[in-house]
């Protein structure tokens, strides 16, 4: 699913910041077992990582906080 923000975060004053976390879901945790409802090549990390991007790059945060990032990605 991809989610689109209506406009980029941003901050009013110089002492504010966004602040966005993003759980990344781990690869070995993408499973077609855990998740039976999802087709299966949406859980191939070659087609979540381009959509990953794209979302993380809309958000247009000051911080960015990711959640089950695995070393080996």
């Amino acid at each position: 699913r991809r989610i689109q923000r209506p406009e980029p975060l941003s901050t009013s004053s110089l002492d504010e910041v966004s602040i966005v976390s993003y759980n990344m879901l781990a690869d070995y945790l993408a499973t077609q077992k855990k998740y039976s409802y999802v087709y299966p090549c949406a859980l191939a990390w070659s087609n979540r990582w381009p959509v990953i991007q794209e979302q993380i790059a809309s958000f247009q945060s000051d911080l960015l906080c990711l959640q089950e990032v695995e070393v080996a990605r």
